[in-house]
């Protein structure tokens, strides 16, 4: 499947979800599916992200205990980096996650923020030349959903601070530079943030907001 469709299919999931659960008895919802570019060569670098989360606040008395986890959050991020001299491929899965947050600070876009800890797996160059790295380090998300369609509109931005101690942090940093990858020495940060080209971010909370 083309991730376009994919990304359709998941926005049409998204907004069932919300008419679904929303109803019934999860008042925080995230979810989504983006493709984006941190840099202004989409042909270079692209991101891909996929999240999801639902928990409610509703009292014990409405059968769901205050901040229970309807559905467990997941996300879900691939890195993929195309150039001659150093190509590359990133992927990455929450693997212990801190409570998601949705807050509405001006009114009007919906901020998502995912944080906690996640496995990277990266895959360096290809053929018999390839080489694999892993590591598990903490990160932050954050999706801003502004409308419906997001395209073009919504943005996404994934930091995850890896070791300088280690090695994924330091090819981040060899392979996208500076621009992308800032090290000192203890850590080497990544940070991917671009609008959304293909997809959908999604935050909402029951009563309108």
């Amino acid at each position: 499947m083309k991730p376009g469709r994919t990304l359709g299919c998941i926005a049409v999931f998204v907004g069932g979800l919300l008419v679904t659960l929303t109803s019934v008895y999860a008042n925080h919802v995230i979810a989504g599916g983006v493709i984006y570019s941190p840099t202004s060569d989409l042909s270079e670098t692209s991101v891909q992200c996929q999240f999801l989360g639902v928990k409610s606040t509703l009292p014990p008395d409405k059968r769901v205990l205050p901040n229970a986890f309807v559905i467990p959050t997941t996300i879900q991020c691939t890195v993929v980096h195309k150039d001659g001299a150093m190509s590359f491929r990133l992927s990455t899965s929450g693997t212990k996650l801190d409570p998601f947050t949705v807050e509405r600070p001006t009114g009007g876009e919906h901020i998502v923020t995912l944080t906690g800890k996640m496995r990277s797996h990266l895959v360096l160059g290809a053929g018999p030349e390839r080489r694999h790295f892993t590591e598990i380090a903490p990160f932050k998300a954050v999706g801003v959903d502004v409308a419906i369609p997001g395209t073009g509109q919504d943005s996404f931005a994934l930091t995850i601070y890896y070791s300088a101690n280690k090695d994924i942090g330091l090819l981040l940093l060899k392979a996208l530079g500076t621009e992308l990858v800032t090290c000192n020495a203890d850590t080497c940060t990544l940070t991917v943030a671009g609008t959304v080209i293909d997809g959908e971010v999604e935050g909402h909370t029951t009563g309108g907001e």
